[in-house]
């Protein structure tokens, strides 16, 4: 089995786990992972939950975003391991999460990844 089928048979039984746990409900918990919400948005027919999975990755992607463009204010002129390693990972989440950065944060967030 190559590793890309085995990421399509292990998307197409964590879509039938959510969707048997009650999609509405799985995409209530706080635990719930931004590929989840994706997979629901990607596989789901029903309009109104990806609606809801739509806003739900929007409000945890924002919270992600402004939670790295703080980190890495908070360690952007600090020398050292500690402050180098917070700003790395501050640059990766960004860069992670850039296809859902709002507007008003792009222009920081394409100062922080370097992408000006």
């Amino acid at each position: 089995m190559s590793k890309k089928e085995h990421s399509k048979l292990e998307q197409e039984l964590r879509f039938m786990l959510l969707k048997k746990y009650g999609l509405v409900k799985s995409m209530k918990t706080d635990g719930i992972s931004r590929f989840d919400l994706e997979l629901i948005l990607k596989k789901s027919n029903d309009n109104e939950i990806k609606r809801i999975a739509a806003k739900k990755l929007k409000i945890k992607s924002g919270f992600i975003i402004r939670e790295n463009i703080e980190l890495f204010q908070k360690f952007e002129h600090g020398n050292g391991m500690a402050p180098a390693r917070g700003r790395q990972q501050a640059r990766f989440y960004l860069s992670e999460y850039y296809y859902l950065v709002n507007k008003s944060d792009k222009a920081l967030v394409d100062k922080i990844i370097g992408n000006e």
